[in-house]
């Protein structure tokens, strides 16, 4: 019995130091900010910071795991303070403002989530929302506006399907417009500490970073590449 007990607690010693190792203490604070006006701006920010200090924010490229914008202190639990290698950039600030229903987070004025790198996404359809104008009332010349959605579909079996759906609006002497949605492609997927591995069922393979709110509540935000894209829930 006794040498039951010490193998054991050996066993519980190491298997918490393994899970210690294992637990990726990386976070994500990103967010969208959105100005409608005779143009439509959109512009997203993410932010990918590490345990070591650093922070990245070009998860649109392909090494953002090493990638090393700048580091960030936080004098407080309520502010990260992050200061860029590059000197011409001024320090940002993202400031923490606690309630009882949760925290709300803002850089600057611009709401921003927290996120976590995750290897588990929850079913639902993931969109991204794209669009630009010009033209239009003051300006002389007609409105185009152009929008895109791309969104991707996982499913709890691993699988998943991208779709494209694209809108163009023209007003002025004329008015007019075209739709076009379309299917990218569908595969199997598998997500490790926040990299995604799309395997398509015509032979191909991309890499992507994925980071989601896994309480997986309607229109909350996902980051795949630096990019927004909002949950919506389906019925399998």
């Amino acid at each position: 019995m006794k040498r039951q007990r010490i193998i054991l607690v050996i066993f519980l010693i190491v298997h918490g130091l393994v899970s210690s190792q294992n637990d990726n203490k990386s976070f994500i604070y990103a967010g969208r900010f959105v100005y409608r006006g005779f143009d439509i701006i959109m512009q997203d920010y993410a932010y990918l910071f590490r345990e070591d200090g650093s922070f990245c924010d070009t998860l649109d490229e392909k090494d953002w795991q090493t990638k090393v914008s700048g580091y960030y202190k936080q004098p407080n639990k309520n502010t990260i303070i992050l200061n860029y290698l590059d000197q011409e950039d001024e320090s940002d600030t993202i400031s923490i403002k606690r309630h009882k229903d949760g925290e709300k987070a803002y850089l600057g004025s611009i709401p921003v989530f927290k996120l976590k790198p995750t290897d588990y996404i929850p079913l639902g359809f993931y969109m991204l929302e794209t669009s630009y104008s010009s033209g239009g009332m003051g300006t002389g010349t007609a409105y185009v506006g152009h929008f895109e959605n791309e969104g991707y579909l996982f499913k709890s079996d691993y699988t998943f399907q991208v779709n494209g759906e694209s809108t163009t609006m023209l007003i002025g002497s004329a008015v007019g417009g075209s739709e076009n949605s379309r299917e990218i492609g569908k595969g199997t997927y598998v997500l490790k500490d926040g990299l995604l591995q799309l395997r398509f069922d015509d032979g191909r393979s991309e890499e992507h970073n994925f980071f989601c709110d896994l309480t997986a509540r309607e229109n909350s935000i996902a980051i795949i590449d630096g990019s927004v894209y909002y949950y919506k829930k389906i019925k399998e």
